[in-house]
């Protein structure tokens, strides 16, 4: 009968050591599987911070584009304000070169005719 609760003891303590172990396997997965989604969820915190970063650059990127295609637009018109300027001046040019061409020749032909 000793023996038999001897026995009986012993199985009794690898029962309770085997649901010990369990439990802790059980722990040990559980805790593996937190760690795996905080893992998922980090990753997905990165990615989601280097889109915020990307397209808050696609922001500066377009700010800075409109602010040169201003730029460039007043300076063609700037460009073609001047190009106006410069025909008419050469218009004036031309005009008074002519008046004075006329003015000599008539002064020519007045000394001829003299």
């Amino acid at each position: 009968m000793k023996l038999a609760l001897k026995m009986l003891l012993k199985l009794l303590v690898l029962k309770q050591g085997c649901k010990d172990m369990l439990y802790k396997i059980v722990q040990n997965k559980e805790l593996i599987q937190k760690q795996e989604r905080l893992q998922k969820n980090k990753i997905q915190i990165i990615t989601l911070f280097k889109i915020h970063v990307i397209m808050n650059k696609q922001k500066e990127i377009q700010v800075y584009m409109k602010k040169k295609q201003k730029m460039a637009s007043k300076m063609i018109q700037m460009i073609q304000e001047m190009k106006i300027q410069h025909q008419n001046q050469l218009k004036k040019t031309v005009s008074q070169t002519g008046k004075t061409v006329q003015f000599k020749v008539s002064k020519i032909q007045l000394k001829k005719m003299n």
